[in-house]
């Protein structure tokens, strides 16, 4: 986890670096970044992807809509949940890159369960 401060030195943001499965059991490599005055997703940022399928699953990667759908999220949407059972909008996942999709939820989840659970 990182932070980044404001002037008066309160914790504006919180970055967590996070790798999850996606499809083949390849790793997707994220960075959620949370706004810590609104409480709420600020940014997602993939990283990299390992063994997602090209033109599908790389869409978590390739196509820059897809994590703007998680901006301005409240975190509350994702705490205490299982990415099996998310019900959030369905905007979170990718058409016919389900797994891809999840893997992506799932670091969002994580980081969001582990800001509730220590800031």
């Amino acid at each position: 986890m990182y932070v980044s401060k404001t002037g008066n030195n309160e914790i504006k943001y919180y970055a967590y670096l996070t790798i999850t499965k996606g499809y083949s059991n390849g790793d997707i490599e994220s960075i959620i970044f949370i706004d810590n005055l609104n409480k709420n997703l600020y940014k997602v940022k993939i990283i990299s992807i390992e063994n997602q399928t090209k033109g599908i699953g790389s869409l978590i990667l390739d196509d820059p809509n897809y994590v703007k759908n998680f901006e301005n999220k409240k975190i509350e949407d994702y705490l205490n949940d299982e990415v099996n059972n998310h019900n959030s909008e369905s905007s979170d996942v990718i058409s016919g890159a389900t797994i891809s999709s999840r893997g992506v939820i799932q670091a969002v989840i994580s980081a969001c369960n582990n800001y509730n659970q220590n800031r």
